[in-house]
């Protein structure tokens, strides 16, 4: 089994998450996508009147509705600061036997030139290939283009890992806008998956 991983806060997961995924799988042939919703992040606050096993919860029910989504809760489990270098080593240990090869780490394209900021980057590097989705406003350095697939150095690191350039969808959409628009009363139906806004509204959350 080819294996990606999608962490984030998933505060609500959106169609944004689910396209992404949806792009590694098509067109990058992996065959599940892992969601990681985080326990807690050094980069993003966890905002919302949700618990994380509602955020799990959304995140599990849209991912079965999909096909082809897996989601884990080792962050959870785990508690505390979340670091991808874990979460790394719990997927490999929990999907021994099944991996073709390494697991994929899906990031997005602002984190090329901060890549070797992340704890134990180079352990990272060895331990998965990266998946590099487009952000607007980051374009891919010079070597890298939409759709190839090649052995990179990310810049002030030594190990080398296979990087994988997705043509995915830029959609703009965001949790922390949609949990606006809830609480304020405005139109967020079709930003999230049909599951998420079914469990949204059965549990009342983001102040409806």
């Amino acid at each position: 089994m080819r294996l990606a991983v999608l962490g984030g806060a998933f505060n609500p997961p959106h169609i944004g998450h689910f396209a992404l995924a949806d792009a590694v799988h098509t067109e990058l042939g992996f065959d599940r996508v892992l969601l990681v919703p985080s326990f807690f992040s050094l980069y993003k606050q966890i905002e919302g009147s949700v618990s994380a096993e509602n955020r799990f919860e959304m995140a599990y029910a849209a991912a079965r509705e999909s096909g082809f989504a897996l989601v884990s809760d080792c962050e959870l489990k785990r508690g505390g600061v979340s670091y991808t270098v874990d979460t790394l080593h719990d997927v490999v240990n929990e999907y021994a036997g099944e991996l073709t090869g390494k697991p994929a780490l899906i990031i997005g394209s602002d984190w090329i030139t901060g890549f070797y900021t992340w704890n134990k980057a180079e352990e990272i590097a060895a331990t998965a290939d990266i998946i590099l989705a487009r952000r607007p406003g980051f374009p891919l350095p010079e070597g890298l283009s939409a759709g190839s697939a090649c052995d990179f150095l990310f810049p002030n690191m030594k190990t080398r890992v296979r990087v994988f350039c997705l043509e995915n969808p830029e959609i703009s959409v965001s949790s922390s806008d949609i949990r606006r628009r809830i609480s304020g009363g405005k139109s967020w139906r079709y930003f999230v998956p049909e599951a998420v806004y079914r469990y949204i509204l059965e549990h009342n959350l983001y102040g409806l």
